[in-house]
């Protein structure tokens, strides 16, 4: 009798399917069918019928679709929970809706951006910039690793700043730079995102305002009181009628 687990320890196969692999034979019909000019013996009847058993081997290997929890058993989970906002090893069966997946942004945030736009960095990932209307986020994928990591994640309008954004409805990317339209304050601001995409190290995962234009705020009081860079420049206000 053969004994299907056995033979698949032995065999070069793994319980390794994902959702969305093809599933394709190692031997085809035509090697395993006994051809006209082959010789019906019994060295080529066992050749046949080994193909035929490499065959469900490696199907039985594909039968089933592994668990992406790995480890697959453990008690605690270290995590930083919305409520508590503090590092800590926390049990299994608090869910990992209620914890932050990166430090300064949660599920919430990330589910709830609507205007998202992605640039390929200089060291070939891929930086996406997304906004739920009032907190930006600037997010690195690497393909090669399968990795998501938040670099940034801000609801203000730059990190020397206490200024808050609007209403952010649209966000533009043109190499280097980053255009954010705020239809509540009814300004655009320019910022300068090299250091996201590959630039100097000193830049690195940071932004700058190159200009502010328009908007209905005293950029330049506001400026003074929130301490903003004094490399930031305000343009004059857009018209009433614009």
């Amino acid at each position: 009798m053969i004994n299907i687990s056995e033979s698949f320890l032995k065999s070069p196969y793994e319980f390794d399917r994902v959702t969305g692999d093809f599933v394709t034979l190692p031997h085809t019909f035509d090697e395993i069918k006994v051809s006209v000019n082959e010789l019906g013996i019994s060295e080529t009847l066992n050749i046949k019928l080994n193909y035929l058993f490499d065959n469900l081997i490696y199907l039985y290997s594909r039968s089933k679709i592994l668990t992406n929890r790995i480890p697959y058993s453990y008690s605690s989970w270290y995590s930083v929970l919305s409520a508590t906002r503090i590092p800590a090893w926390n049990p299994t069966t608090i869910s990992n809706l209620d914890a932050l997946p990166f430090s300064t942004v949660g599920w919430p945030t990330l589910d709830g951006l609507q205007d998202i736009v992605t640039v390929p960095t200089n060291d070939g990932k891929i930086l996406l910039i997304g906004t739920d209307g009032q907190t930006v986020v600037f997010a690195n994928i690497n393909f090669e690793t399968t990795s998501f990591t938040v670099l940034l994640s801000s609801r203000f309008i730059d990190e020397a700043s206490q200024l808050e954004n609007g209403n952010i409805t649209d966000l533009i990317v043109d190499g280097n730079r980053l255009f954010s339209i705020d239809s509540k304050t009814n300004n655009v601001i320019l910022y300068d995102i090299e250091g996201f995409v590959g630039g100097e190290n000193i830049k690195k995962n940071k932004r700058y305002i190159k200009t502010i234009i328009g908007g209905y705020r005293d950029w330049e009081t506001d400026r003074k009181s929130t301490r903003l860079n004094s490399s930031h420049s305000a343009k004059s206000r857009m018209p009433s009628s614009a």
